[in-house]
């Protein structure tokens, strides 16, 4: 079916049977299948052509006698649409879908598509297509084919025009500028031009570009006009700087080309072999013979005599008796067991060497340990050969020292003295007894408090460290009746500054012992092993149990310790500790002057613990510890908030003093102290019933009962209400 629908086949049903019905009253075929008759023209077919386009349909043939085509049909058979007469052999192929031209391909399959799009061949997969490779297409490209044609190198996909140009003598970027000629070159070295060819350049051309066009990666040619010379040549013997290496010809180590020359240390003429030198011309000292075999010596050569010396004089590799050039040969004997002594029976005319000696007297030519220049010893054996054997020898190394052991202690006395190679019964080798009567006093007896020297060492009872029935004394330093186990003494009697007991752990300080009180000072004060709180014993700091957790203690639930513990408080004014919302009673008195209204705990000043902690806001002075608050309140409230930490409000006891407070810095305006009076004639109090003893008032007096104590920047003070609001705040103390 075309794109016109079904009018091809319907045209067929109507004319068909038509031409059948004409072409059947034609009379017999010439031939066996022609309908015409014999005496007409052969048949023709024809073939429908529905869409009037002049092509027909090959499905729908006919065929007449006549030479003209029936109505509707026509001669040509290449029609693919005969429904459609936009559809032909005659069409162009269009983006459309349909083989417009009839020639089997579809859109950009046909090559030739008329007003599609050009695709262009990207053979290495880079989205760059090669400008010379194309390919129609309609809606997308074809499989291996892109809309871009700027690709110069379409077989490498590291060039296209996104690509990075490089030193590698390619047009990497498809810019037509390769390596340096293209400003964008991304890895351009230093290089030098090299003009003779041989891979260095000369240096003083260096420049930043690509190696080629001349510029290598190497520099040092001293030489850039000639190719031989670099520093990669062989050094050789032409008064040129061959290697480039600042060395010419012989002053080269490297040096290739040249004549062997020896050392001729000794002068003789001959040379060291192992000593060479490779030099142009001869070097002082040295020879082109290498065949002295010891150059030290210029009387060993291969011109020498050899004579007995124990040397190869000639360098034939002959010594002494070997060769039979020898001369100054004399009187020797042989030395079997090589101790430098020979056997007088083997009495000959040699050169003394290769066993041979020119000393006789070896009484046992068998054992190098037997000659006349051995030491005799005990063992039973004439060693020196001199016909005397061991303590007959008065030479004899074995000889031992006794002494007489009277008391049989194994220890002998040094006034009795033999010397022999075995001890006799009753002496012995040892002569440090100070008493051979007893026999228990010796260098090994044990040191008692006896009055005697029972060890030997010239210390009697308490002098000696080793006595060993003596009391161990230790020494009490702080004279607490305490002693330190680190340093003792052991004596018969205690030394002065000594006692019995050693159980004192700082012996520096008396007040610590195992008779002191435990407290709060981080020491080991009553010498248990506990310090502080880990130890039972502790007199500590009284903390109140705050059991519903308000800050406030209940007076009649105490611990002691060092550290704050918790689920307590320095505080002991809750009158109900199980309501956090019931405070001080209303008729208790917090044990300080000028009670008359407890006032509110803001709950700003830290719990005070025994600590000045800085890091907390607290202040160190004169041994106490101060915390400001800048919280403006009154003073009541003041009062009670330090109260509940731990502490109170600061007194000001002297001028050093009221300076340090001003100094927190609370003090801008005014600012409450802990000072106080009932009535306006009643004596000014600190709240800590401390001495009245220093003030600065500007004015002493305000007319308000109670009265209290404010103070200020400038240092002085000044009475105020005690229910007005302080504009600078508070400072707690705490001891």
């Amino acid at each position: 079916m075309g794109r016109n629908g079904g009018m091809s086949s319907l045209y067929t049903q109507r004319m068909y049977p038509a031409l059948l019905l004409l072409l059947a009253c034609s009379g017999p075929s010439k031939t066996v299948g022609d309908p015409c008759p014999h005496d007409a023209s052969p048949s023709v077919t024809w073939y429908a052509d529905a869409d009037k386009d002049g092509y027909g349909n090959p499905d729908e043939p006919v065929r007449s006698c006549d030479d003209q085509p029936p109505d509707g049909f026509v001669d040509d058979a290449s029609d693919c649409d005969d429904a459609d007469s936009r559809v032909n052999p005659a069409a162009s192929e269009v983006c459309d879908s349909y083989d417009d031209d009839c020639d089997g391909l579809v859109d950009g399959d046909d090559a030739d598509l008329s007003g599609g799009a050009v695709y262009y061949a990207d053979t290495d997969d880079d989205g760059y297509g090669d400008p010379a490779v194309t390919a129609p297409g309609c809606w997308a490209a074809p499989e291996g084919f892109v809309d871009d044609d700027t690709d110069c190198d379409d077989a490498d996909a590291a060039t296209s025009p996104a690509a990075t140009e490089l030193c590698n003598g390619y047009d990497d970027d498809c810019d037509d500028l390769v390596d340096s000629a293209d400003p964008t070159v991304a890895d351009e070295g230093m290089t030098w031009f090299d003009s003779d060819g041989d891979g260095y350049g000369d240096t003083a051309t260096s420049e930043t570009a690509c190696v080629g066009g001349g510029r290598v990666a190497l520099p040092g040619d001293c030489d850039d006009t000639d190719p031989a010379v670099n520093p990669d040549a062989l050094e050789v013997c032409d008064e040129l700087d061959n290697d480039c290496d600042a060395l010419v010809d012989a002053a080269d180590g490297s040096l290739e080309s040249g004549t062997a020359y020896y050392a001729d240390g000794d002068a003789d003429g001959y040379g060291d072999a192992l000593d060479e030198r490779v030099e142009c011309s001869p070097p002082a000292g040295f020879v082109t013979d290498s065949a002295d075999c010891d150059d030290a010596n210029a009387e060993v050569n291969p011109a020498a005599q050899e004579v007995c010396g124990g040397l190869d004089d000639d360098c034939d590799g002959l010594v002494d008796n070997e060769d039979d050039d020898v001369h100054g040969a004399g009187t020797t004997w042989l030395d079997a067991d090589g101790d430098g002594y020979g056997d007088a029976a083997t009495e000959a005319v040699a050169c003394a060497g290769a066993g041979r000696v020119g000393t006789p007297y070896d009484c046992d030519d068998t054992d190098a340990a037997i000659s006349p220049a051995a030491q005799e010893v005990c063992n039973g054996i004439d060693d020196d050969c001199d016909e005397r054997l061991d303590d007959a020898d008065f030479s004899c190394a074995g000889l031992v020292a006794g002494f007489e052991d009277a008391d049989g202690d194994g220890y002998g006395a040094s006034s009795v003295q033999v010397r022999v190679c075995t001890l006799p019964s009753g002496y012995v080798a040892d002569n440090t007894d100070c008493d051979d009567a007893v026999a228990t006093n010796n260098p090994a007896g044990v040191e008692v408090c006896d009055a005697v020297d029972n060890d030997c060492d010239g210390l009697t009872d308490g002098e000696d460290d080793s006595i060993t029935d003596a009391t161990t004394w230790y020494e009490d330093h702080d004279r607490d009746g305490y002693g330190s186990a680190s340093h003792t003494d052991a004596g018969c009697s205690a030394p002065p500054g000594y006692v019995a007991d050693n159980t004192d752990c700082v012996d520096a300080d008396a007040d610590i012992s195992p008779a002191a009180t435990e407290t709060c000072d981080s020491q080991d004060n009553d010498c248990d092993g506990l310090t502080d709180d880990d130890d039972g014993s502790l007199v500590g700091y009284t903390w109140f149990a705050d059991a519903d957790g308000d800050g406030r203690g209940d007076a009649g639930a105490t611990t002691d310790a060092c550290a704050l513990p918790t689920g307590y408080t320095a505080d002991n004014n809750d009158c109900d500790d199980s309501d956090p919302s019931v405070g001080l009673c209303p008729s208790q008195d917090d044990g300080t002057v000028c009670w008359w209204d407890f006032g509110n705990d803001n709950g700003r000043v830290p719990q005070w613990t025994g600590t000045c902690d800085t890091t907390l806001g607290f202040v160190e002075y004169g041994g106490h510890c101060y915390f400001p608050d800048s919280l403006q309140v009154e003073w009541n409230d003041a009062r009670a908030s330090c109260v509940a930490a731990g502490g109170y409000l600061t007194t000001l006891g002297d001028v050093v003093e009221n300076a340090f407070v001003i100094s927190l810095g609370v003090s801008d305006g005014d600012s409450f102290s802990g000072g106080c009076r009932e009535t306006t004639i009643g004596p000014w109090m600190w709240i800590t019933g401390e001495t009245w003893a220093y003030e600065r008032f500007t004015r002493p007096t305000v007319w308000s009962d109670p009265t209290c104590l404010a103070t200020y920047s400038n240092g002085t003070w000044d009475p105020v209400e005690c229910d007005i609001v302080a504009g600078s705040g508070y400072v707690c103390e705490f001891e």
